[in-house]
């Protein structure tokens, strides 16, 4: 995954330093024109049909490491004959597949979770082994593999859904989560023409009144009607130490694009295919000034899932899969959840957690951003409720089932002795009736006698 913001460029230098070969984008938009219709003599705009574009562009291009500049090798537009739309990215890169095959294909299983609306490939060819056949397309579930052909593996998830994230809106920057640095920079850029309606234009949730109290507090250190551009070290220093001390309203999260409890329900159903699944997306929340959110989804049973608790970690909808066992989710899910409270047992039953955290600003710990770090509380707190909110939605499931199951062996132990319950009545009512019989013979015998006196 990508590393300090470079991402695809990452990937592209390993490709370049592994095996010397380009990479090739190809990209073809789709645009859903709108209609304009009639209802009750007011015009409104509704959706038309999809146009797709007639042309598909593709670029063959490397980067000039030395300069930091693309070098295109060829760009062409070609018939887009199949009707195709999207991005795709395509590179060819070197490497131990052998050691890391399982952690590739765990990785790319766990982007299907939480990406169900997306279509990609894995083709993996060794050296030496030829083209081989292409790789099958999949239907709703789960993803197929082609069998491999000296060594040759062609591997596809399938799209579930056409239901994307919401796009994520721009917003100003929250004050109390900006440094020193980027305080100074935001004034000498800001176009205002006082520091109060710098305040109040540049950062969110400032309100007027709010943007006079601060420069009131701030005293002599800064000049309330002089621009932005005039803020002095000192004047910057002080209303950095003010905006992390003023409590400042919390962010409304609509600058986070969260997967949604839809797409990661239909997404766990898709690879895992378990017996129960449970999931839920908390409400925004604010750690040091950024908003966040955590999304959590919690599965019984599945395709091969291994007995006990298997967590699986997302931030910012990128799996996590080295150092879990640092990792806030990890430690929340197997030390801070009593399994047994929910009729869950954390040994023997197979669960799978999921749990996704989406923010502007994740507290990785390391430079490899494999991990979020266990010391925010407000995140640790929001972990263990979106897990316990899951676990009571599965409980009442649980119990459901654990009634049924019940139920199921009482009309069966019921059914097993039927016959000797009945066997016993019979011979209960018969010898009843025996003795009710001898009983009245007795009485006749009795009566014929005294008649015969």
């Amino acid at each position: 995954r990508g590393k300090f913001g470079l991402g695809a460029k990452m990937a592209l230098i390993w490709s370049k330093m592994s095996t010397g070969l380009p990479i090739t984008v190809s990209a073809a938009q789709a645009v859903r024109k709108r209609a304009k219709g009639s209802r009750g003599g007011r015009e409104e705009a509704e959706l038309g049909p999809l146009v797709l574009s007639p042309t598909v562009s593709r670029y063959v291009l490397d980067i000039d490491i030395r300069r930091n500049e693309p070098s295109v090798h060829s760009e062409a537009r070609e018939p887009n004959a199949e009707g195709w739309h999207g991005a795709e990215v395509s590179v060819t890169i070197a490497g131990a597949w052998t050691y890391y095959r399982a952690k590739v294909l765990k990785y790319l299983q766990q982007i299907a979770v939480i990406t169900p609306y997306t279509r990609f490939r894995l083709r993996y060819v060794p050296a030496g082994a030829g083209g081989g056949a292409e790789g099958s397309t999949l239907g709703d579930a789960g993803c197929s593999v082609v069998p491999e052909s000296k060594g040759i593996l062609n591997l596809e998830f399938s799209r579930r859904t056409n239901t994307m994230p919401p796009r994520p809106r721009q917003v100003r920057h929250h004050p109390s989560s900006v440094d020193l640095e980027l305080v100074r920079r935001l004034a000498s850029l800001s176009g205002a023409s006082s520091l109060a309606a710098f305040l109040v234009r540049d950062f969110d949730c400032v309100s007027p009144e709010l943007a006079d109290r601060i420069l009131a507090e701030a005293g002599d250190a800064v000049a309330p009607e002089a621009p932005p551009k005039e803020l002095d070290p000192r004047g910057a220093a002080r209303l950095h130490q003010l905006f992390h001390e003023i409590r400042f309203p919390d962010p409304d999260g609509r600058h986070l694009s969260p997967a949604g409890e839809y797409n990661l329900r239909l997404g766990i159903l898709k690879e895992i295919a378990p017996d129960l699944v449970a999931t839920c997306a908390g409400e925004p929340r604010v750690a040091d000034g950024h908003a966040f959110v955590v999304e959590a989804g919690l599965a019984l049973g599945g395709r091969e899932v291994r007995p006990g608790i298997n967590v699986y970690r997302f931030a910012n909808r990128i799996p996590l899969l080295f150092e879990e066992g640092s990792d806030v989710i990890t430690r929340t899910a197997r030390k801070r959840i009593n399994w047994s409270s929910y009729k869950i047992n954390q040994t023997t039953d197979r669960v799978s957690v999921f749990v996704s955290i989406v923010s502007t600003k994740i507290p990785f710990k390391g430079a490899g951003k494999e991990y979020i770090a266990d010391d925010v509380e407000e995140i640790q707190h929001a972990v263990r409720a979106a897990i316990q909110l899951c676990c009571v939605q599965l409980k009442s499931k649980i119990v459901r089932q654990q009634a049924a199951r019940e139920q199921k062996q009482r009309k069966k132990t019921l059914v097993k002795y039927v016959p000797d319950v009945a066997r016993a009545v019979a011979a209960f009512l018969n010898t009843v009736a025996q003795r009710a019989k001898d009983k009245s013979i007795g009485a006749c015998e009795r009566v014929g006698r005294t008649e015969g006196l």
